[in-house]
């Protein structure tokens, strides 16, 4: 990172909070004076203050460049541009007590406004956003790798794995919440899961291609939803699909086809932070 390309990158954003100030001035100042009038006549009005205003305008501009910013540089990786969590925390620049007695002691909206563009740390703004771009795919995708290892139980913490492998499939499984519930169906927490992961393989098949996984779990999820009473132990769901579910008391088998699981263990292989299991071990 340069020191030029750092600046540049200030200015860029202190333009775009200029055209949010200039489009905010004139309504927040007809605002006031409407307020001011009604006041007069004794008509009590709950008045946003201009530091409120602004603070509000300068959040919702923050999270819009969050937004733009993950969008141009997260790729396939689930991690976002956050700058509440930086340094500094931007979103609280209204909250520094000298800040915000230079806007209170300004002798117009518009001297309001540029005080706020006068003391905000553009280049430490600007800087965050270059550290975290840099390094948002790979953390991103490191993050979802993680997460689904976690997920379908291959982190291999050392003490050994209830995942198995039996004929042509691999054999994971997620825990019903409700299974000591009075409930006739399932709930939530019984389907949360697979949504979850279902969400963590879209990541894998934007990076190694379509595999069917994400498709199968998502028609889990629905079928366990629409299931007015609990499924029969042992009951298949989606038999033959690419990842295939056997229902049980308190938990659901995901029994994933051994070519989508070896296309999953190379994704974590790249991704991964967390150690993996050596499948082969427990076959």
């Amino acid at each position: 990172m340069t020191h030029s390309t750092l600046l540049r990158l200030a200015d860029t954003f202190r333009d775009s909070l200029t055209e949010k100030f200039r489009a905010l001035h004139k309504p927040l100042a007809d605002y006031q004076a409407a307020a001011s009038l009604l006041g007069g006549t004794g008509i009590q009005v709950k008045a946003t203050t201009p530091e409120d205003a602004i603070a509000q305008t300068l959040n919702q501009w923050l999270k819009t460049l969050q937004a733009s910013l993950t969008r141009d540089y997260a790729g396939n990786g689930i991690r976002k541009v956050d700058f509440s969590a930086a340094p500094g925390n931007f979103s609280f620049f209204m909250n520094e007590m000298a800040v915000g007695r230079q806007i209170r002691d300004a002798a117009s909206v518009n001297d309001q406004l540029l005080a706020v563009l006068d003391q905000y740390p553009f280049q430490r703004l600007a800087k965050s956003a270059l550290d975290q771009c840099a390094v948002l795919e790979e953390r991103g995708l490191q993050e979802a790798a993680d997460a689904l290892a976690s997920s379908l139980r291959l982190v291999d913490h050392g003490n050994g794995t209830n995942v198995k492998q039996q004929r042509n499939r691999l054999i994971t499984y997620a825990t019903f919440d409700s299974f000591m519930s009075s409930l006739s169906g399932y709930r939530y927490g019984d389907w949360d899961s697979l949504a979850a992961i279902s969400r963590l393989m879209e990541v894998v098949e934007a990076e190694m291609g379509d595999l069917g996984a994400s498709a199968a779990l998502d028609e889990c999820v629905q079928i366990l939803k629409d299931a007015a009473e609990r499924h029969p132990s042992r009951t298949k769901i989606l038999e033959g699909r690419p990842v295939e579910f056997v229902v049980f008391k308190n938990h659901m088998d995901i029994r994933i086809a051994n070519d989508v699981a070896d296309t999953i263990l190379a994704f974590l292989a790249i991704h991964a932070s967390k150690p993996i299991f050596d499948l082969a071990a427990v076959a």
